[in-house]
């Protein structure tokens, strides 16, 4: 049953510290005293800046609508009753401004999307079918307010693109690369499928997948956001540039494998780009590759030398390149070498170049460029051990049921995906400032939102419950629900 909330509004002026900004904090109306909201879920509407926040307990959930002041303009809720659906895979929001959160169950084969409108005042749920049989799930990506899943056709060479409106599947179109060559780690002749299909079982979201279901291991990327050596190491990653979709493929250790697709014409193309060390032999490097706009950035390290390299991706001009043998000191780093999360210190600083490379080299490469301002900043690296977030962000609810932390953020809101990655980054790496020609750049590396985030959680003690982190336009929000004894919920602005 749907009905108005009485909006319980505490609209504060923001109190301002060297870190963060109270943009707002409200009292969720919940029906129950002890009802505890144990999940927040933000959908950011571009056209004109309203954020939509849903707040999940475990009988309820509330919708609250902000518009680009974050005031409160409008609220509702709906009473959960369904809990077969267990994860959240996207979100879009149609013409009559109608919020809808797509579902899945755990094996990603039956589907779901509930319906929001505050101006209606309603709410309903409806069921609809994606024939994923011969199909492997690949990746959901956000576009111009829709949803689109991703998959690929078992043992093929064919990306399958599923456009999602508030009702359900709109269009198929399957988009066959059996034209180009995609190869393994051995050099041997492939189909797509196995690039994006591991063949052993993996980590997903904090848990491991059964052979027996087949997903493909691709993590999504977004370029605006600062992304750690954790996810980057990753070999199979998923960009979306302007209006196309870009999936590379490092698996192999001479050149990285790229494919596109327009989202507006579903035109193809798949590029193959040499890496750093490609003469060298396949077992004696560790290498990956980042994209970031129309460039590409390549590591390849061996256990006694590594070296970076920018290229133009259409061209493959090479633009900058940076190496640095085992004797030498690395020159355009702007801190100490960093290593986080180590089994006895959970952060050191060191110099050696040596112990770099053997770090690096035993584990998986990581490349990561954030350009916040005027520079670029790139983390040059290698992830040890990949860690989640203790705690998990289960739901018992239902209507918009959620079963884990990583179901959550890796398909619905990467960018809490990747702060929780970043704070519990095990890895090592430098990091380096480089100007638009990608010039080294002298100085101290600025702090960014993150590491702000962090302080601020820590020094006051911010609680865990319903907490999201998403980027609203140049800045980052920190959300979070205290009980009691006012049973709050506050949005807090911090800045790169």
């Amino acid at each position: 049953m749907i009905k108005k909330i009485a909006v319980y509004i505490l609209l504060c002026v923001g109190t301002v510290t060297f870190a963060q900004q109270e943009l707002t904090s409200f009292k969720v109306g919940m029906k129950k005293s002890n009802s505890f909201v144990k999940d927040a879920l933000p959908i950011i509407d571009e056209s004109n800046g309203n954020v939509s926040l849903f707040l999940v307990d475990t009988k309820n959930v509330y919708g609250y609508l902000f518009n680009d002041q974050f005031q409160i303009i409008d609220s509702l809720q709906l009473e959960n009753k369904n809990r077969k659906y267990k994860s959240i895979i996207g979100h879009s929001i149609n013409t009559e401004n109608e919020y809808g959160i797509y579902l899945t169950n755990n094996f990603e084969d039956e589907f779901a999307v509930v319906n929001f409108s505050y101006q209606k005042d309603t709410s309903y749920i409806k069921e609809f079918e994606i024939d994923l049989k011969d199909e492997a799930f690949v990746q959901t990506l956000n576009y111009n307010h829709k949803l689109y899943i991703l998959s690929v056709t078992k043992k093929t060479s064919i990306i399958n693109i599923y456009t999602l409106n508030n009702n359900g599947v709109s269009d198929k179109h399957s988009i066959d690369f059996a034209d180009s060559k995609f190869i393994d780690r051995k050099d041997k002749e492939i189909p797509l499928y196995e690039l994006l299909v591991p063949s052993s079982s993996i980590l997903k979201g904090g848990a491991i997948i059964s052979n027996s279901k087949k997903i493909a291991d691709v993590v999504r990327i977004k370029n605006d956001i600062l992304n750690p050596v954790d996810i980057t190491a990753g070999l199979s990653k998923l960009y979306l540039h302007n209006n196309k979709v870009l999936m590379t493929f490092d698996e192999n250790e001479s050149i990285t494998q790229l494919i596109s697709i327009d989202l507006a014409t579903f035109q193809k193309e798949a590029l193959q780009i040499k890496k750093p060390f490609y003469a060298i032999e396949s077992n004696k490097k560790k290498t990956n590759s980042f994209i970031y706009d129309d460039l590409i950035f390549m590591m390849a390290t061996t256990k006694d030398e590594f070296t970076f390299t920018v290229q133009n991706l259409l061209t493959q001009h090479k633009i900058a390149e940076y190496s640095a043998t085992e004797n030498d000191s690395i020159d355009f780093k702007n801190a100490p070498i960093i290593q986080v999360g180590s089994y006895y210190d959970k952060y050191r600083e060191f110099e050696k170049t040596q112990k770099f490379l053997r770090k690096v080299y035993d584990g998986d490469v990581g490349i990561s460029v954030y350009k916040p301002n005027d520079n670029y900043e790139i983390l040059l690296g290698g992830k040890v051990e990949y860690k989640a977030s203790g705690g998990g962000m289960g739901i018992g609810a239902a209507s918009i049921p959620i079963a884990s932390f990583g179901a959550v953020t890796v398909y619905y809101n990467p960018t809490h995906f990747a702060y929780n990655s970043y704070t519990y980054t095990k890895s090592t790496f430098i990091k380096g400032l480089f100007d638009k020609d990608f010039n080294h750049v002298e100085g101290a590396f600025p702090e960014n939102a993150y590491d702000k985030m962090k302080d601020f959680k820590e020094e006051k003690e911010v609680t865990e419950n319903a907490k999201t982190v998403f980027k609203y336009k140049d800045f980052y929000i920190l959300g979070n629900y205290t009980p009691w004894p006012y049973q709050q919920y506050r949005l807090r602005k911090f800045e790169d």
